[in-house]
């Protein structure tokens, strides 16, 4: 039966569970977390200063052209992007895509941004795909 899968649940013993947001040292991360939230707000960051995170940035999720979703318009294909991030300095880029598994294209991006990289004297960043397992894809 298709709840027979969810019996460990209920056979759980509910005392062994603990919820990590209630213990004390959790409040107090989270006290020291929203601090430097709040102090970074009134930082003055310089042009050195974003330079030199950008050359440690790896930018996890980005959609590039073509989309094919209805009303959706990307004006950037994946090539163009990585392009960009190169020019930035950036360690990485992770492509996403909802209707075709981006993987397949990793090898042409990358191919395409070395040879940029070597002739404006840059390090690539590193390009990497995936597969979307929803219900365009599987």
């Amino acid at each position: 039966m298709y709840l027979d899968r969810f019996s460990r649940f209920r056979r759980m013993n509910l005392d062994e569970v603990v919820e990590e947001a209630l213990k004390p040292e959790y409040k107090k991360h989270a006290r020291h977390a929203y601090t430097m939230i709040e102090k970074s707000a009134k930082m003055t960051f310089t042009d050195d200063m974003v330079n030199e995170f950008m050359q440690r940035i790896v930018e996890f999720h980005v959609h590039g052209a073509p989309k094919s979703l209805a009303g959706m318009v990307r004006e950037w294909d994946e090539v163009q992007i990585a392009k960009r991030y190169c020019d930035e300095g950036a360690a990485a880029v992770v492509f996403k895509s909802h209707t075709f598994p981006s993987a397949a294209r990793t090898l042409l991006v990358r191919n395409a941004v070395n040879d940029y990289a070597k002739q404006i004297g840059k390090d690539p960043p590193a390009i990497f795909g995936g597969i979307t397992l929803n219900y365009y894809v599987g």
